[in-house]
């Protein structure tokens, strides 16, 4: 390889046309670090001099290590004027006085320079049909080389990216033109080459095979096949992280859908149950499969990259993703499936995923959607970037669920990228949901037939926005507003959000869950226990997503408003609270962005500025110190903020309203039963982790506490040495105290009449004005519906409410209790401090 080029070079455009080859720094570390552990063998699979080309343009712009040698490929041509004359010169000589050069491999001369830790360049397939001969096969040599050195040398497979398609049935002419999208034809690479796209080819570098350890499992004898055979499986395995699988046509994958054993015996079944005759049932059957299956084409992929691409760079300031991060979802698509698991705060959630996999030169995923978006003609553009559709519920739809299931299997097992919510709708609050059940263990029975080697692996994805989209939207629904049923004229009147500024967007990926390590035994678990199961990894997931929200500006302030217990908090009080916040969020190792861990006097004016531009707090001057107020019709904008980091807080929020309950100064084992009771009271707020028992929640709580200078632990006693640091974050999990407060002082309300859920809740959203007014209530978020909606069906799972059809009647006594039990950990709102 050559570090400088030639006027013949520069000549033919090559100058021009390999500069626009990518090679991204994930690939490059991976080439530093297997230098630093032994001599580098580049690896590619088929013997092109462009591929060849491509590999030395970008190690050269790398400052990267060049290969001294590579069997097929030739660089003389390439050379600068002088160095070609004096390399023909020292050839001619050679010849002259020595004869013919030996044969590289059969000479040693290969073995040595590998073992001297000089990179050398190969090719696994070298043209012929036979293969290459063992004798003077480069593998021979690496293998060779292994003994005389100490280092270990790294063969690492190299892949040229010629075109990202996924490979697909075509027409003989045109894969005779094209060549299949591993073995391009020339003309494809000068293609990729030289016309303009905004798709670049680019190379990239998989994981490389230690010969050592390689030499460790197989016999001598075995393992040039054997490093033949894994170097094959690694290069097939990089390019399906870019590509993905061989892509079925959509005929094809219907067949092997509607004629598996699963789908013929439901069809006998219900023929059967149903008293139809078993061609309508058939007839049904594919209707459903029309209705829910994609119609994946990545030309619609490009299309959409070219439209999104102003919205995330105008109405979106970007998105942030850690490199090692998007390495997470390449080891988990190197090792089978990938299932990205992410939140689901907006709409947008669906375009922004794919758009980072896509621009990280990994095959963007199919989407499990709500049927609610299947609006026409939308649908065949969503189809074709890989959405397939789900009803909310499979009551009643037993052909709807039978074709979901085993189409959602038939995408597993074929290795396609998957994306579900497994919070199944948005979340109005900015709080992570319950985890739903049904898909995710449609994905998990799934897993248990995927075959040996293949894994499928859940991966946890936190989305933080600095602004949604659909703020506006949530609010009106908090109030109590209708929900509106999408379709394609809220679709059209939704384009106003492309006016907006949203700020940036930050994508972080939890722990991965390894299937095969959670579905032991899951045959020989009965119905209730599978369920059980389910829910506990549903639950872990939605707690790893929330490990890994971002801690952003708005999320920080929005924390530091909505912990006052007042309507105004003063300019330096709020500093000094952000500041305390942040190093809370530190202490825990949350990740924050670099402005708010490092600035957060900038952060803070970033925030406030955003929220004083959108009306949610009002600025006003009292001499030199500003107070900032926040304007009560727009503190569920600010709860949404608060609330997608509450994660981080609520065990210390739990605490501190069982202290409000039990008394500034108790023994640490008077909290465990208030705490438990609160944890089954807010199970449908908050999700926990489903491992971690009351008492280390308590224990979890007190150490942030006692560091953030609100307690003091003295053995067993807890004593609270700060009211106001105290104070504070009890002001975090007040709003849902008094939502639950609110309901239950309904249920005991004379005017109060029976109704159902949606009745109550249009009544207790109803008493906002007068209880705010009164002081009933202090905290106008307490009144958003998804609250007291929980808070009521927590109220009917506890028999507090019974529940006859459509009619909610109430029990008083039972209601009473509860009054009686939340009301000092509601408490009033803290003094002051004396100046």
């Amino acid at each position: 390889m050559l570090r400088k080029f030639g006027w013949f070079y520069k000549a033919l455009g090559l100058g021009f046309a390999m500069g626009r080859v990518r090679f991204e720094d994930h690939s490059a570390e991976r080439i530093r670090h297997a230098a630093r552990t032994g001599p580098i063998v580049y690896v590619l699979l088929q013997r092109s001099t462009l591929d060849h080309l491509a590999l030395n343009a970008v190690l050269t712009r790398r400052r990267l290590p060049l290969s001294v040698w590579s069997h097929g490929a030739i660089s003389f041509f390439w050379q600068p004027v002088r160095e070609a004359w004096r390399d023909l010169f020292l050839r001619v000589r050679d010849r002259w006085q020595r004869g013919p050069l030996p044969d590289p491999v059969g000479s040693g001369w290969l073995t040595g320079t590998i073992a001297a830790g000089q990179p050398v360049c190969l090719f696994l397939e070298d043209g012929t049909e036979a293969g290459p001969d063992p004798e003077v096969d480069p593998l021979t040599a690496v293998l060779d080389a292994a003994a005389l050195t100490d280092r270990s040398i790294q063969l690492v497979p190299v892949i040229c990216v010629w075109d990202r398609a996924p490979e697909a049935h075509e027409s003989a002419a045109l894969t005779f033109l094209r060549g299949s999208r591993e073995r391009p034809t020339l003309w494809t690479r000068l293609a990729a080459l030289f016309l303009p796209r905004r798709q670049r080819p680019f190379v990239q570098v998989g994981e490389p095979l230690d010969v050592d350890a390689l030499l460790a499992r197989v016999s001598r004898e075995r393992a040039r096949d054997a490093a033949r055979t894994i170097l094959r499986r690694y290069l097939k395995r990089e390019s399906r992280t870019v590509r993905g699988p061989a892509l079925l046509p959509r005929r094809v994958l219907k067949q092997l859908v509607l004629q598996s054993p699963a789908i013929r015996r439901f069809a006998t079944d219900h023929a059967a149950a149903s008293g139809q005759p078993g061609e309508r049932v058939e007839r049904a059957l594919s209707t459903e499969f029309d209705k829910v299956a994609a119609d994946f084409r990545f030309g619609a992929i490009r299309t959409m990259s070219w439209v999104m691409h102003p919205l995330w760079n105008r109405v979106y300031a970007g998105y942030e993703i850690p490199p090692e991060d998007l390495d997470r979802i390449r080891s988990a698509m190197r090792n089978g499936t990938a299932v990205l698991v992410p939140c689901h705060k907006s709409h947008f959630d669906y375009l922004l995923l794919s758009w980072v996999l896509f621009y990280a030169d990994l095959i963007v995923p199919h989407i499990v959607a709500g049927v609610n978006l299947a609006i026409w003609p939308v649908s065949l553009l969503l189809r074709a970037c890989g959405a397939f559709f789900i009803e909310r519920s499979f009551a009643g739809k037993p052909i709807h669920a039978a074709v979901f299931r085993r189409y959602l299997r038939e995408i597993l097992l074929h290795g396609y990228t998957l994306e579900f919510f497994v919070e199944g709708g948005r979340t109005r609050t900015g709080r992570l949901l319950p985890p739903k059940g049904g898909v995710l263990e449609m994905v998990l029975d799934g897993a248990r037939h995927a075959p040996a080697g293949h894994e499928v692996t859940l991966l946890p994805v936190a989305i933080s926005y600095e602004q949604v989209a659909e703020e506006r939207a949530y609010q009106s629904e908090l109030g109590g507003a209708e929900k509106r049923k999408e379709s394609f004229r809220e679709l059209l009147k939704a384009r106003r959000v492309l006016r907006n500024r949203y700020g940036r967007v930050f994508v972080r990926v939890g722990e991965p869950l390894v299937a095969s390590s959670v579905i032991a035994g899951w045959d020989d678990l009965d119905e209730d226990a599978r369920r059980a199961r389910v829910l506990e990894i549903g639950e872990t997931l939605v707690h790893r997503i929330g490990e890994v929200v971002t801690i952003l500006p708005t999320s920080v302030v929005a924390l530091a408003l909505l912990a006052h217990h007042r309507g105004a908090l003063p300019d330096p009080d709020l500093k000094a609270r952000v500041l305390r916040l942040v190093a809370w969020f530190g202490r825990r190792n949350a990740p924050m962005t670099p402005l708010v861990a490092q600035h957060a006097d900038a952060a803070m004016a970033r925030a406030l500025d955003r929220f004083l531009a959108a009306g949610h707090v009002r600025a006003h001057g009292v001499g030199d110190t500003r107070v900032w107020e926040v304007v009560p019709d727009h503190r569920m904008v600010l709860d949404f903020h608060k609330n997608q980091v509450m994660q981080h807080l609520v065990a210390a929020g739990m605490v501190t309203a069982a202290l409000h309950a039990t008394g500034d100064d108790v023994d640490r084992a008077d909290l465990v039963e208030p705490v438990a009771r609160l944890r089954g009271l807010w199970a449908r707020e908050i999700v926990l982790p489903p491992h971690t028992s009351d008492a280390d929640l308590v224990d979890d709580g007190l150490r942030d506490l006692s560091a953030h200078g609100a307690v003091d632990l003295e053995g067993a006693r807890v004593r609270v040495v700060d009211p106001e640091r105290a104070g504070e974050i009890h002001g975090l999990v007040r709003a849902v105290l008094e939502s639950y407060a609110i309901a239950v002082e309904a249920v005991l309300d004379a005017d109060a009449r029976p109704g159902d859920l949606k009745a109550w809740t249009r009544t207790l959203t109803g008493l906002r004005e007068a209880w705010i007014a009164s002081g009933r209530a202090t905290r106008p978020e307490a009144f958003a519906t998804v609250p007291l909606q929980n808070a009521l069906k927590v109220l009917i799972d506890r028999g507090v409410l019974r529940q006859d059809g459509a009619t909610l009647t109430a029990d008083r006594d039972a209601a009473a209790a509860l009054r009686a039990w939340l009301a000092p950990m509601v408490g009033s709102a803290p003094q002051d401090p004396p100046a």
